[in-house]
């Protein structure tokens, strides 16, 4: 249990950089949940608003397409 938080603070930030956005964000909780350090608070919010742009991208092409 011993500095857990660290593996997954790299394991997310290994799947952030393949952007694999859902299981960084995932993963990032899970660091935060063993420790909170402000590094890995700073990259959920970061991998959060990427998640929330794109859906919110999604949704607008979406609605264009329906609205044809």
């Amino acid at each position: 249990m011993f500095f857990t938080f660290r593996a997954y603070s790299r394991m997310a930030l290994a799947y952030h950089k393949l952007n694999d956005l859902q299981n960084a964000r995932v993963y990032y909780l899970k660091s935060l949940a063993e420790h909170r350090t402000p590094e890995t608070k700073a990259k959920l919010s970061e991998v959060t608003n990427f998640i929330c742009m794109f859906q919110v991208e999604q949704f607008e092409i979406d609605f264009q397409f329906l609205s044809k």
